[in-house]
């Protein structure tokens, strides 16, 4: 919504955008100033994005769960989609860790639709859902994990190097198989010294 006061420039950069959920956002076009964060500052241009700049902890959270789903990292979120990061970061409580990142990620990438029983993973493909249901995901993440018995990368037995291989049957000394073949040779008649 424009005011009368508004001089035409501000008019011409701002515009008025309708989100999925029918609610308006003003998108700028001049990102505000604000201190260094992950989260690019267009990702906090609109008046009613959350402000994930004000907690470096949430900026790396939803940078982190964006990274999960390679697909997601393709449109910046919306500032519904910001607001239940937010939301989900702050359920979280800081208890969500490096681990769980990663489990869910490999998670995502798996393949495996049901475990033993039949019952279903569940693995919602929208950003804004993922976040809504952040705690219900993150259960369905830890019993595939159990399913799989998947482990974090710095847990996993790492392939030792091959040790080289011995020739098989019994090693000979070159001075020894010297004489086996020149007595060889001598039983046989071929040549030798003239």
């Amino acid at each position: 919504m424009h005011t009368k006061t508004e001089t035409k420039t501000e008019t011409e950069t701002n515009k008025q955008e309708n989100n999925a959920g029918g609610d308006n956002t003003v998108v700028c076009s001049e990102p505000p100033t604000a201190p260094a964060s992950p989260i690019p500052n267009r990702m906090r241009c609109a008046d009613n994005h959350a402000d994930l700049g004000a907690s470096p902890g949430a900026a790396r959270f939803m940078a982190a769960t964006l990274a999960i789903n390679p697909s997601w990292f393709r449109t910046l979120p919306t500032a519904l989609e910001q607001a239940a990061a937010l939301e989900a970061y702050r359920s979280a409580q800081g208890r969500v860790t490096p681990r769980d990142m990663e489990m869910l990620k490999a998670y995502y990438a798996s393949g495996l639709t049901h475990d033993r029983s039949n019952k279903a993973f569940w693995r919602p493909d929208s950003r804004k859902k993922f976040w809504e249901c952040f705690g219900d995901v993150l259960t369905h993440a830890d019993r595939w994990a159990k399913e799989t018995r998947w482990k974090p990368a710095s847990a996993r037995k790492k392939p030792k190097p091959e040790e080289p291989r011995q020739p098989e049957g019994p090693v000979v000394d070159v001075v020894d198989a010297a004489a086996e073949i020149a007595s060889l040779r001598e039983e046989m008649g071929i040549g030798g010294d003239e």
